[in-house]
């Protein structure tokens, strides 16, 4: 799946390689003609060495020793793979060398956890999403990302004056600090268009919902948070990876709800507000994107 959105490139960087599977086939496809392999443990960091150089590209691979992008200069490469690791880690790897993330052509992202807050995180820190791709394998959904550098990231309170919507995990630990500098104040947004401020064209909704829905500052917090949820290419697809996970997660929520009304208690209604918050996104994603 991370293949499919890979460009052209002359470096590939893979961090967290472990086997090295996928600098293997990128190179065997004449995407990239180099690669650079990276781990944070040396064992991991081994393996990926016995296999590229027994598949004959170990002269074509660099391997080092590198707990995120540490041992990468900037500029190195110009192809980035982060999968295999949850979207709180992604975000503080690449929030720790902000010069080296926003030298790579295009990074290439597949969280296993947190893609609301890892969502988000790329659109304040100027990595515009370009692609998304989704599959199930094994009965579970995966998701990957293809993101590029954008001038400036988006100042959160540009987007909507009612504020961010409450999309992330609870327990996701993404920073929005450090931000890229907002060269002008007009920059934040002010009298700018949807399409200007950011990646999430919201015009681009489909059916009245653009219409209807974004008349009001409501509206506009529901269609974000439906788009960082369950993603902005992935809804514009109508894919069908994502109708089945949305149809599964609505079933889910629904039992869940009949057990929280069931339990009763401290703190059930707080969390049955989430789940019903939940479920009207999932159907008005089901609605709008795939009509359903």
């Amino acid at each position: 799946m991370l293949a499919s959105l890979a460009v052209e490139s002359r470096v590939l960087a893979d961090v967290g390689c472990d086997h090295g599977f996928f600098a293997l086939e990128m190179l065997r496809r004449g995407i990239c003609s180099r690669a650079i392999a990276m781990e944070v443990a040396r064992g991991p960091l081994e393996a990926a060495r016995r296999h590229l150089v027994k598949a004959g590209l170990g002269e074509r691979v660099e391997f080092r020793l590198s707990d995120g992008l540490e041992a990468l200069r900037t500029g190195e490469a110009d192809l980035l793979c982060l999968a295999g690791m949850g979207g709180d880690l992604m975000g503080r790897i690449l929030e720790m060398y902000p010069a080296r993330t926003r030298s790579f052509g295009r990074l290439l992202c597949q969280p296993q956890s947190h893609l609301p807050a890892f969502r988000l995180f790329a659109l304040c820190n100027g990595l515009r999403i370009e692609q998304e791709a989704m599959v199930w394998e094994g009965g579970k959904p995966y998701t990957a990302l293809a993101l590029e550098p954008s001038e400036a990231g988006v100042a959160p309170e540009a987007l909507w004056p009612v504020g961010l919507p409450d999309v992330a995990d609870p327990q996701a630990k993404i920073s929005l600090e450090g931000n890229p500098p907002w060269e002008e104040a007009d920059a934040r947004g002010a009298g700018k268009t949807p399409e200007e401020v950011g990646m999430y064209a919201m015009a681009r909704a489909k059916s009245d919902f653009a219409a209807l829905e974004l008349q009001s500052p409501e509206g506009k917090q529901a269609l974000f948070r439906i788009r960082l949820r369950f993603g902005p290419m992935l809804l514009e697809q109508s894919h069908p990876a994502l109708e089945r996970w949305l149809q599964r997660e609505l079933e889910a929520a629904a039992r869940l709800e009949a057990h929280l009304l069931e339990a009763g208690g401290e703190g059930c209604g707080e969390a049955l507000l989430r789940n019903r918050e939940m479920q009207s996104d999932i159907r008005r994603a089901l609605e709008v994107y795939f009509g359903c």
